[in-house]
């Protein structure tokens, strides 16, 4: 199983330059999926907090669990605001299993880690 953790950066707004979002990367077998954490506006960003959430959606993911608890989907505003800030489209959920179009891009990416 391959993990990579990426940290974004605001790119505009009050919080320009500061880290305030961590995707999370898993492949297992030809499975490939992806979980965000996004801080929220009034918090410190916290690393470690955000690559176990961002690594818990992802896994969630990639065992296929439904989602009983309803906690995947992005419904707070401050989530919403944060990621727009980053200059980003928001995605409809926290976590997604991608396709096979998606995980050639993001296999590219991949790739790139294992040739450091």
């Amino acid at each position: 199983m391959l993990i990579i953790h990426r940290v974004h950066q605001a790119k505009k707004g009050p919080r320009k330059g500061q880290d305030v979002i961590v995707e999370c990367l898993i492949k297992k077998g030809p499975k490939l999926a992806s979980g965000l954490a996004c801080c929220d506006p009034r918090d410190k960003f916290d690393l470690k907090f955000g690559m176990d959430k961002s690594f818990s959606r992802a896994m969630h993911q990639i065992l296929e669990r439904k989602d009983k608890t309803h906690t995947l989907p992005i419904v707070t505003q401050a989530a919403i605001d944060t990621i727009e800030s980053c200059g980003h489209p928001v995605p409809e959920t926290k976590a997604q299993l991608f396709t096979q179009v998606q995980a050639r891009k993001v296999c590219d990416l991949e790739q790139k880690f294992l040739d450091v």
